[in-house]
């Protein structure tokens, strides 16, 4: 307030000058500002490419600092992966309870399904019993698609952190799929896919599945049945009902195409399946240095 009594407008501040200062500051300093949060601050690309021995040959041989290689510091993808592994596993789990519960008190004839006396022969609430089997088979088949999805990903980016150039990559493969695409990247970065502790058959039919369940053949079926060129290369499946196992094991026939098993999901095999994936990211990151700088990094000491 001043002496005459009038309240004084607020003056505005002029920032200009600071706000262009900051792009300034954060190009010299090697960072990009993408919100108000700390950790927001990232890397610029490249900026651990920067420091180069040039730069460090005009002061003096006496005071010249030895140029040693920065150390990388990449996402932490196997953190992010198991992230999202843990999330499928959080979904499936919290997704699949109303409809496991529904088909549990249908078929123990509990309240609210207590069937009514009925001379039909048909089974009481047959039309609520499948409408629950479809969403608990859908909430699977959602589930597989989310891990297969989630190890592209890491693929995907760990692939972008290893490309050394000088190789190309084919991400893609028309005939055997992105999985087989980046295990040859792996062969070509000279990492030895025996010494993998995940089951790389098991992850593979991850990929088959959710293609499966992208690309149904069946209008009237809410459920994904195996095709026979599946149960050739794979004769047991491991997602599978255990009665279709049986049938599948004593049958020593052709399966009829009408007879073909549907995939069966449940909450052990989401686990199973997220530990394998789980597996092979973290061993892939062990193998980084490897893929990285090729075979003889770690032997020279590098």
């Amino acid at each position: 307030m001043s002496r005459s009594g009038k309240v004084r407008k607020n003056r505005k501040i002029n920032l200009s000058p600071f706000y262009s200062l900051v792009p300034m500051y954060l190009t010299l300093a090697g960072f990009t500002y993408r919100g108000l949060a700390p950790h927001k601050f990232t890397p610029m690309p490249g900026v651990h490419k920067s420091l180069s021995p040039d730069l460090v040959t005009s002061a003096g041989e006496e005071h010249v600092m030895p140029y040693r290689k920065p150390k990388e510091r990449a996402l932490d993808l196997e953190y992010f992966l198991k992230e999202r592994t843990k999330f499928v596993r959080y979904f499936y789990e919290n997704a699949a309870m109303p409809f496991e519960r529904t088909i549990k008190l249908i078929e123990e004839e509990k309240e609210p399904f207590v069937p009514p006396y009925s001379e039909s022969g048909e089974p009481a609430f047959f039309t609520e019993w499948l409408e629950a089997r479809d969403a608990l088979v859908s909430v699977g088949l959602a589930a597989v698609s989310m891990l297969s999805s989630s190890l592209q990903l890491f693929l995907s980016s760990w692939t972008d952190r290893i490309d050394r150039g000088e190789i190309k990559l084919k991400r893609t493969d028309k005939k055997k799929g992105w999985f087989n695409a980046y295990k040859k990247i792996m062969i070509n970065f000279d990492i030895n896919l025996s010494d993998c502790p995940a089951n790389w058959g098991l992850i593979e039919q991850v990929v088959l599945v959710r293609n499966l369940t992208q690309h149904p053949d069946n209008l009237t079926d809410l459920s994904i049945s195996y095709s026979e060129d599946y149960l050739e290369k794979y004769p047991s499946p491991y997602f599978i009902a255990e009665k279709d196992r049986l049938r599948l094991e004593q049958n020593e026939q052709e399966i009829s195409w009408w007879m073909m098993p549907n995939i069966h999901i449940d909450q052990l095999k989401i686990e199973e399946l997220s530990q394998e994936i789980e597996k092979l990211c973290s061993w892939l990151e062990s193998e980084y240095l490897t893929a990285r700088y090729g075979p003889d990094y770690c032997r020279n000491g590098k």
